[in-house]
């Protein structure tokens, strides 16, 4: 089970509120606006966390 950072919580809330698809960079881009430290990589990292596995 992967840990449930202030970063991952973030990027979570910000997915809940974003309809429509948006790209990391996006994402990146609202998360810092929203005021969150977040690296890009980060963001990537945690939404590879979150895609289903097949």
């Amino acid at each position: 089970m992967e840990r449930m950072t202030r970063q991952r919580v973030a990027l979570n809330d910000l997915l809940e509120q974003t309809a429509g698809f948006r790209s990391a960079q996006q994402l990146h881009h609202l998360l810092h606006e929203h005021g969150e430290r977040v690296s890009l990589a980060t963001v990537y990292r945690t939404l590879q966390a979150m895609a289903p596995r097949g």
